[in-house]
């Protein structure tokens, strides 16, 4: 029978690929990694079955055990809130993933507190080396949300209950791949990431950071060199029928696209999406670091640029009819925000339960590039036939291309418990724990 259904959809594949449109493939122009083998089993999605339980997810799941042992010894010595646990979380992402955590890198965030959503973004005014947004960003967090502690605090926690070394995970060995010249080029950083001339792989060590260095180093910036934005732009639902009693709220235009103006970048852009959810609040944010001019961070095993990054785009979507909300962050590709416009107008609306929008989650995925116009489009997903036709209508080229895009979901869908998508299927090392 399985046997049976691999000839349909092999023929189906078949019949679309050699219709009015091409697909051509394009994975050596997408990625040219090695491919990695990941031995720890991860769920693609972790659900909150009762009130105590935390969710965090992250690109290693085995920094999300070590965290979690760490914290459980952390909060035997000082009281932590919920936006205490996410700063420490946060803290730790910078030895999770270097190449995009840094105290240079630019933070966005969605937090829930109280069923109060905010949207908040740090990024430098000016762009020189001489500022961190990503901890500036954490410092203010705690003000705002009057934490009892501050990041100097959090961070000698860190000191004194992380482990000396901690294995590194998939998503940094490829990371750390586009700054091999960099590396090649510093002296502390060949250190830390060069073996044999090679960059380290998959679950070799890395050292713990001294984040309370970092912290001390942050204390001697000028505060003045830091941009805080909370606003978001309102979607206009009146114009997709499918979207009644919904409310959408991004940090970026999604009506841009019903214009046909698309926010295409030339290169591939990046984020680090790092999560913590439980039933009454939420946490999500992505660093991410510019890969120009790009260098060491006071000879340590961190990168830094002066640029002010990339910017990725962030979603609420609540429909007061189902009683059910969505928070969406779209952190990889050339266009991460078509990415989540096309999910929010071709997925959500025909969605009844969680389950159902995960696996709608899980289909294809295409994306329209204007110049010149053609579409790349993940042709060996779950088939959707009624995309796929909608796509040959435009009459371009349609290229194929693997594991498009990156989303990481957080969802609750009326009496249903709260849930955390994290992309698995595209993404190998992204995770999420309990």
């Amino acid at each position: 029978m399985r046997l049976a259904f691999n000839y349909i959809r092999f023929f189906l594949l078949i019949i679309i690929s050699t219709n009015c449109s091409l697909f051509i493939k394009l994975d050596k122009l997408q990625n040219d990694d090695i491919k990695l083998k990941e031995f720890i089993k991860k769920e693609e999605a972790c659900k909150i079955n009762h009130s105590s339980q935390t969710i965090y997810s992250g690109t290693n799941r085995r920094a999300i055990l070590v965290f979690k042992k760490a914290i459980r010894k952390i909060s035997k010595e000082i009281e932590l809130s919920f936006i205490d646990n996410s700063i420490l979380w946060s803290l730790y992402q910078m030895n999770i993933r270097p190449d995009l955590s840094t105290p240079g890198s630019r933070l966005q965030l969605i937090i829930t507190i109280d069923n109060q959503l905010q949207y908040w973004d740090f990024f430098k005014r000016k762009e020189n080396f001489q500022s961190y947004p990503f901890i500036f960003g954490l410092s203010h967090l705690l003000k705002h949300y009057q934490s009892r502690h501050n990041l100097q605090v959090l961070a000698s926690k860190l000191d004194k209950h992380l482990p000396k070394y901690h294995k590194i995970s998939y998503s940094l060995a490829n990371g750390l791949k586009k700054y091999k010249s960099i590396i090649a080029n510093s002296k502390s950083l060949r250190i830390h990431y060069l073996k044999s001339n090679q960059i380290i792989k998959q679950n070799e060590s890395l050292i713990k950071l001294n984040y309370s260095k970092i912290i001390n180093k942050y204390q001697k910036f000028d505060k003045n060199n830091y941009k805080i934005s909370n606003h978001l732009f309102t979607y206009n639902t009146q114009r997709n029928q499918k979207l009644p009693f919904t409310s959408i709220m991004c940090n970026q235009d999604l009506n841009l696209y019903d214009h046909g103006i698309y926010l295409t970048t030339k290169t591939q852009k990046e984020g680090n999406v790092f999560s913590i959810a439980n039933n009454d609040n939420i946490f999500i944010a992505v660093t991410n670091l510019s890969t120009q001019n790009t260098a060491e961070l006071d000879n340590s095993l961190l990168f830094n640029s002066v640029d002010r990054g990339n910017t990725f785009t962030l979603c609420s979507v609540v429909n007061s009819l189902q009683k059910s909300k969505l928070i969406l962050v779209s952190v990889k590709g050339r266009d991460p925000g078509q990415y989540l416009y096309n999910f929010i107008k071709e997925k959500i609306p025909l969605s009844t339960s969680i389950k159902d929008l995960e696996n709608k989650a899980k289909q294809s995925r295409h994306l329209f590039l204007p110049s010149p116009p053609r579409i790349v489009f993940e042709a060996d997903k779950d088939l959707d036939l009624k995309l796929q036709k909608k796509l040959r209508k435009y009459n371009v080229p349609i290229y194929h291309s693997d594991n498009m895009g990156h989303m990481v979901m957080i969802s609750n869908f009326g009496t249903e418990e709260t849930r955390v998508f994290t992309d698995t299927s595209r993404n190998k090392s992204e995770a999420c724990s309990k």
